[in-house]
């Protein structure tokens, strides 16, 4: 498995037991219709607060490939990555590299660039985070790239071809390794099979997740599956037989679906997190959530929700998080 350093949020995921009880290293995250973001998708925008080092980039231009890198402050593996990332932008001079400090505050990250950015040859900036936010749950780049992605740690790479489709996921090591099919060489060269790549990353993502929500209790089983079936992808963390966290495609989710996603969510015995971050949900889908009230971290950062649609959420005491 790549060196990276963990988000914090998301775990860590060993799968072993092909039927039967879940086992204990079963428990992780799981998508089913794959992440929301995948290999083939159009490209997230870049919503960084800024760049320190370089010239903003604040579009992907048609006809030039980019390289999007996650790093953190801390993160032995990141600083790592930073001589080979400084090769390949030597080597692909038309390639445009963009390092983007993430899960620490904007000022944090900001200054740790101005102390040590020479050591990066390349562009670098900073994930947008609103001050007094947490960087992991309200970060824009980590909300658009990586969570979207399923991706759990740092450094992690993102290939946007020449058209604007993310070309390529995974450890910037392995951008030109033999192993993974020297991805940046042949996207650059315009001999990279899309089509074949992303099926592989879907293959690699749905093929675990089926496998680990079949081995749930059928009540909790049925209930994803329904959850899927209503929303696309969908997302959930496993802790032995039981789904506690559960996160939607938001441009799924509408007023006008919640109040089916709530009933298959109520049948989730142990549900405590649940993830509507984007959706286009107003007070009145908010109103359709109102007997969650097993959940105690509740996402609804840019959605439609008012201060005043938050009184349907009287009857949830034990709610400890709530984004908004």
């Amino acid at each position: 498995m790549d060196a990276r350093s963990a988000l914090g949020l998301t775990l860590a995921v060993v799968l072993s037991a092909p039927s039967g009880h879940a086992l204990a290293q079963d428990d992780g995250n799981y998508s089913l219709g794959g992440p929301a973001l995948a290999v083939g998708d159009p490209a997230p925008k870049l919503a960084v607060q800024e760049f320190v080092r370089g010239s903003a980039v604040t579009e992907f231009e048609r006809g030039t490939v980019y390289v999007v890198e996650f790093w953190k402050i801390g993160c032995p593996p990141c600083r790592a990555a930073i001589p080979h990332l400084n090769e390949l932008q030597k080597k692909y001079p038309a390639v445009v590299f963009i390092s983007v400090g993430v899960i620490s505050s904007t000022a944090d990250n900001i200054a740790y660039v101005k102390r040590t950015g020479d050591q990066m040859k390349y562009r670098v900036a900073v994930d947008r985070v609103p001050p007094g936010k947490d960087a992991i749950t309200c970060g824009a780049m980590v909300q658009g790239w990586l969570e979207p992605a399923g991706e759990e740690g740092v450094p992690t790479s993102f290939v946007v071809d020449g058209s604007g489709r993310i070309a390529w996921i995974g450890h910037p090591t392995e951008l030109d390794g033999a192993k993974s099919g020297r991805p940046l060489r042949e996207i650059v060269a315009g001999t990279w099979d899309l089509k074949t790549a992303a099926a592989k990353f879907a293959e690699s993502r749905g093929a675990d997740a089926r496998r680990r929500i079949d081995q749930l209790p059928k009540t909790e089983r049925d209930a994803v599956h329904a959850l899927h079936k209503r929303a696309g992808r969908v997302e959930v963390v496993v802790r032995g037989n039981t789904v506690t966290w559960v996160r939607f495609d938001p441009r799924q989710v509408t007023d006008a679906v919640i109040a089916d996603l709530a009933n298959d969510l109520r049948k989730l015995n142990e549900l405590r997190r649940l993830d509507l971050c984007g959706a286009d949900i107003s007070d009145a889908g908010l109103k359709a959530l109102r007997e969650l009230t097993t959940v105690t971290d509740l996402d609804i950062g840019y959605t439609r929700v008012t201060d005043a649609g938050l009184a349907h959420l009287r009857g949830w005491n034990d709610l400890g998080m709530l984004n908004l």
